[in-house]
Order: C-alpha cells, then sequence, then structure tokens
C-alpha cells in the first residue's frame, strides 16, 4: 500500500515552536494540520502566485 502524504522535517526556533504548541493545543489540531492550513494560506498570497507563475 503507498502513502498519500509524504513526510518530512522542519527546524523552528524555539519561540516558534511554543506557540506552535499553545495554538495546537487550544485548538486540538495536530502540528501537521497547523503547518498545511499555514501552507495553504501562504500558497494562495498574491506574492507567492506571483513569484511561481
Amino acid at each position: 500500500m503507498s502513502r498519500t502524504t509524504s513526510i518530512f522535517s522542519v527546524s523552528l526556533p524555539p519561540e516558534m515552536l511554543e506557540e506552535l504548541e499553545q495554538v495546537r493545543k487550544v485548538e486540538r489540531r495536530t502540528r501537521s494540520e497547523l503547518i498545511r492550513e499555514a501552507l495553504r494560506r501562504y500558497f494562495r498570497t498574491d506574492a507567492f502566485t506571483r513569484s511561481a507563475g
């Protein structure tokens, strides 16, 4: 059975990890869910679409 997702590592400054953990606990979401949402929002920005096009 093949995976439908890929796994990768990311390095974060301690302060950013603390913020991520706080949001994760309050919203009861996984780190993966929050990172996916952040990337989706970034990919929809004008700055990204102009530079990617």
